[in-house]
């Protein structure tokens, strides 16, 4: 059972609206806003001395804390500023060759795509898997693996669907013909329970802005012990690298570790926020939040049965997060977005589909609020 003393003190600005946009961006919590604030005020207050030595602390612990979310270890962690850099990070640092190919489904977001096809320009295949029936099966991806194929590339949880990767059968694919497995995680870090050595994950990218309870402009990677050591970084600095000078032949000694993805002064203040996110997260028990997700999800879904919303969803419970998409009838997404305004309602409006997405804070009071809102913006029109 979720600590609904604690929700209630760290997310009490939430509970005072319909927050349903848990996929789009987080609305901090109050210990990670005053974490936030905090690494400024001793900044100034200190006029800079010893600041960032002091800090260290924070990152330590805030390795500790994210790696207990995914069952890594400290040493698998490094700080990123976003999905797209820590992506970014592996494409262009692992020796991938011309003629590799990677596999990725077609509908990723831009942060796990557009890297791969930039790759093309160095020879590399970027070969895209379609969905059916808004699902990825499994089946497609291992007849598109062939003796070129060096990575397979996916979210855990699709942005335009909520569909949730069964990442332990995608794993087990990478495992049998030696591939490596890259996982954009933001849409399930924080919301869903993940095991990345469960599922095989050899590297894993999260923006903190969303599932973690951060802001903008910082992240993680995770990186196994194992294939670190392939990696070389598209940049370095004094923490990520030792400069070797042997009698005027220069060259790096890179850290073992994770750290070496960490390229010069970090976002410290980004990272006490994520640090709090985490404690957050870990404290009420990562099992519970996803419990409760799900639950609101199937709530949701049976309350909506029967009206003309196109669900773009899996049809296996299994494979649903949280998160969930639907097609509005035409002319309806005025009328919708003025309704869910007026009743402070938040969701993500794309295109032809809204998105619905929830958090450990919700209840059912915000499923109530949403149906309402969708039942009578039918009769509107």
């Amino acid at each position: 059972m979720l600590n609904q003393e604690l929700i209630r003190q760290e997310c009490g600005h939430l509970l005072k609206v319909h927050y349903l946009n848990s996929a789009s961006k987080a609305i901090p919590p109050r210990s990670v806003q005053k974490a936030y604030h905090r690494f400024m005020d001793d900044y100034v207050e200190h006029y800079g001395v010893d600041v960032k030595e002091g800090f260290q602390v924070t990152i330590d612990e805030a390795r500790e804390q994210l790696a207990r979310l995914i069952n890594a270890k400290p040493s698998e962690i490094g700080f990123v500023k976003n999905t797209s850099e820590g992506i970014g990070i592996i494409a262009n640092g692992y020796p991938f060759k011309s003629g590799d190919n990677v596999i990725l489904p077609y509908l990723e977001h831009c942060a796990n795509k557009n890297v791969w096809v930039k790759k093309q320009a160095d020879g590399l295949e970027v070969r895209m898997i379609p969905t059916v029936n808004w699902d990825i099966r499994t089946a497609d991806i291992e007849a598109a693996i062939d003796e070129h194929t060096r990575a397979i590339a996916i979210a855990s949880v699709e942005y335009t669907t909520g569909l949730r990767c069964d990442l332990e059968a995608v794993g087990k694919l990478c495992e049998t013909y030696g591939l490596l497995l890259i996982v954009d995680a933001i849409q399930s870090v924080g919301r869903l329970e993940m095991d990345v050595k469960a599922c095989h994950i050899d590297y894993l990218s999260c923006g903190g802005h969303k599932g973690l309870l951060g802001t903008y402009g910082v992240g993680f990677i995770y990186c196994s012990s194992d294939l670190i050591q392939q990696i070389i970084p598209p940049y370095s600095a004094q923490q990520s690298a030792t400069f070797v000078d042997d009698e005027g032949s220069y060259s790096l000694d890179w850290l073992p570790d994770s750290r070496r993805i960490e390229g010069g002064n970090m976002n410290y203040a980004g990272i006490a926020a994520l640090n709090e996110g985490a404690k957050l997260l870990n404290n009420l028990g990562i099992a519970n939040i996803e419990a409760h997700i799900l639950r609101l999800e199937q709530e949701f879904l049976e309350a909506i049965e029967g009206l003309p919303y196109v669900k773009r969803i899996p049809e296996d419970p299994a494979k649903w997060s949280g998160t969930v998409c639907l097609e509005y009838p035409a002319g309806l997404k005025k009328t919708l977005k003025q309704l869910f305004s007026e009743r402070n309602i938040y969701v993500t409006f794309n295109l032809n589909y809204f998105r619905v997405s929830f958090g450990f804070f919700n209840t059912l009071a915000d499923v109530e609020a949403m149906v309402g809102a969708m039942k009578d913006g039918l009769s509107l029109v």
